[in-house]
Parts: C-alpha cells; sequence; structure tokens
C-alpha cells in the first residue's frame, strides 16, 4: 500500500510539473502574439531555452571525474585512439589521487586510482605510460599480456610494468606500442626483430692508467685499487675489497660520448666478475644513458643476476634493446654493495653493437 501511495503522488506530481510547463507556455504564446517583431523573437528565445533546460534531468548528463593533473593525459588517450580511426567514450570514468595497495596505480571497472607520490617523481613520458596503461583496462577492457617481441621487449603496454618501455627519444617504439593497444599493429616492427651484425664499440683492458674512477658513496667502508695479482686478461683487473661495510656502496666508473652507434641499434654489456666471500647485496652492473643532463635508460644487473659468494671469473650481460637518439654521454659502472663483507674483481669489459 505504501509503495502505491507513493506511486500515485509521484504520478500526481508529474501531472503538476506538466500542467506548469504547459501554463508557462501559454503564457509565453499570449506575450509573442501581444508584442512587436523584435519582442516575439527575443520571448521566443527565452521559451525555446527555458523548455530545454526545463525538460533535461540530471540523469542525461554525463559527468566525468578526472582530476586536473590527469585530464591532459586522458585527452591524449581519445585522440590517439581517434588518431587510429578507433572513437572511444570516457563517460563515467574517474581519475583520482589515492591509497593503493602493491604498486603505485589500480583499476576497478571505470574508476582509476593513483598514488601521489609516485605520480610526482615520475616524468612525462612515464605518466603517459601509467595513464595510458589504466585505461587500457578501464575504458579498453584489455587485459595483462606479458608477451614478448623477438628482442626480448614486452609486446603490449598492457605488461606488468610498463614504466619504461618507451621515451621521446625511442619514437618508433612508443607509435608501436600505442598501435597495439588500440588494436591497430601491423607486424613485428624491425626494431624488435633479432639483430646479429656484430660491431666492438669499447674493449676496455685493464692498466695502471686506466681511465676508470673509483669512488664511494653513502659511507661504505671500501677500498678500490688496481691490482695485478688477479685477473681474467693480463694483466691487472680492477678490484674493490669490502672492510666492515655496513652501509651504502662504491663502485668503479667509465664515463664516455657515443660514437659509431646508430639510432635502433642493440648493445651488449659484457664484464667478467670474480667473487670472494661476497655476503648480502653482492656485486653487480650498473649501465646508464644520458641526452645532455636527462637518463634516457637505465640497465642494472641488481636483484636480477648479482655476484654472490665464492667464484671464480664469470661474465655478466647488460642487454639495451634499441639504442635512443640523441645520446650524449653513457656510463658504465661496476657496483659493490654497501652490506657485503668480502672482495670482487672485474675484467674483460666489452661493449658491443648488434644492427
Amino acid at each position: 500500500m505504501f509503495s502505491l501511495l507513493i506511486r500515485v503522488r509521484n504520478a500526481t506530481k508529474n501531472n503538476l510539473m506538466k500542467s506548469i510547463k504547459i501554463s508557462k507556455a501559454y503564457y509565453f504564446l499570449r506575450q509573442i502574439n501581444s508584442t512587436s517583431l523584435k519582442s516575439r523573437i527575443i520571448y521566443l528565445l527565452f521559451f525555446l531555452a527555458h523548455l530545454f533546460f526545463s525538460c533535461t534531468s540530471s540523469t542525461d548528463i554525463k559527468i566525468i571525474k578526472v582530476s586536473p593533473e590527469f585530464k591532459i593525459y586522458v585527452d591524449r588517450f581519445v585522440q590517439e585512439a581517434r588518431n587510429r580511426k578507433r572513437i572511444i567514450s570516457v563517460d563515467d570514468l574517474e581519475v583520482k589521487f589515492g591509497a593503493v595497495q602493491n604498486g603505485c596505480w589500480s583499476t576497478n571497472l571505470s574508476v582509476v586510482t593513483i598514488d601521489r607520490n609516485c605520480w610526482n617523481n615520475y616524468p612525462e613520458v612515464v605518466r603517459e605510460i601509467v595513464l595510458f596503461n589504466a585505461l587500457g583496462y578501464s575504458i579498453l577492457q584489455r587485459n595483462t599480456s606479458n608477451a614478448l617481441l623477438p628482442n626480448g621487449d614486452y609486446a603490449s603496454i598492457m605488461c606488468e610494468n610498463p614504466l619504461y618501455l618507451y621515451n621521446e627519444y625511442v619514437p618508433e617504439k612508443r607509435s608501436y606500442y600505442l598501435d597495439e593497444l588500440f588494436g591497430s599493429v601491423n607486424g613485428i616492427p624491425s626494431w624488435a626483430l633479432i639483430k646479429t651484425k656484430e660491431s666492438v664499440i669499447l674493449n676496455e683492458k685493464i692498466s695502471v692508467d686506466s681511465k676508470w674512477l673509483y669512488k664511494i658513496a653513502n659511507g661504505a667502508n671500501h677500498q678500490g685499487t688496481i691490482v695485478s695479482t688477479i685477473f681474467s686478461s693480463p694483466s691487472y683487473s680492477l678490484a674493490i675489497q669490502s672492510i666492515a661495510s655496513s652501509s651504502g656502496f662504491s663502485y668503479w666508473q667509465y664515463n664516455f660520448m657515443p660514437e659509431n652507434i646508430e639510432v635502433g641499434s642493440d648493445l651488449l654489456l659484457k664484464v667478467k666478475v670474480k667473487a670472494t666471500g661476497l655476503t648480502n647485496g653482492g656485486a653487480y652492473l650498473y649501465f646508464n644513458a644520458f641526452v645532455n643532463n636527462e637518463v634516457v635508460f637505465v640497465y642494472t644487473t641488481k636483484g636480477k643476476d648479482i655476484s654472490i659468494g665464492t667464484h671464480d671469473f664469470k661474465e655478466y650481460t647488460i642487454k639495451v634493446n634499441y639504442f635512443p637518439e640523441k645520446v650524449t654521454e653513457l656510463n658504465i659502472f661496476l657496483v659493490l654493495d654497501g652490506t657485503s663483507s668480502g672482495s670482487v674483481n672485474f675484467d674483460d669489459i666489452q661493449l658491443l653493437k648488434y644492427n
């Protein structure tokens, strides 16, 4: 009975509103008939505007809740889809800052939540990747894909760790990943094919007048020397000895300007490492590139393939797929973690190029 009364009440209310609208319409029409042509036009425009807004309910209006920090990326996402002849709707989308568990961003249907601290530390291109990955889930209904290209790169921006798939210095890679995101990819890109033509960029034979520089960071109690008693190839190696250290790290660094490395080339860094009683963080490689003062790639074996324990000279590698354009500086770091005891020797350092 109660629900019936509610329906009768609503019906009565609706009929009353319709009567009011009709009365208003009758009033406007009378005003139009009794005035000059100019006044009639003004009354007519006012009447039509009133009719439009009074007939539009709040449920007819789509509200997109996107924080200002994210709007440029949402607009770019829509435009990139349109560039590939795909029209998408972002109706009811919400993108906001908030708490995120186990990561820096999350999606739940049409709601995207991003950790503010992560966002503030991301460069512009990584912000784009994060939003495009999240909108891939929430708008395009894509699933996670960790498939690989022939060269070992992820095949999709929908992979579990997309942060550094591309940047502004590898435009071909960005075009491919956006094509794949919106379903317009056409085969495997040439840069992702396996390259076999090898050239030597750096073949560093350690000597007493080597260009390698030794540095200590964050209070590590280490000692770095060039020794002639231990080596893989005659007659020297780079050594680091830990002396009861518990923090920081130390490293040998080689800095040089890239020459004869074409954009899109693959690089392979090879270093032979000998460990003696290494514990905890162990020894690892670190390789980066700069365009002026901006880092354009960073690769490391830390957390993946560290030198630990005791072993004779063993080869460790870092592979770089697609050398960026405009690179002005390369740095190779041979690192011993400050929490490690023991000693490490580095020798036979090579950087190879593949086209």
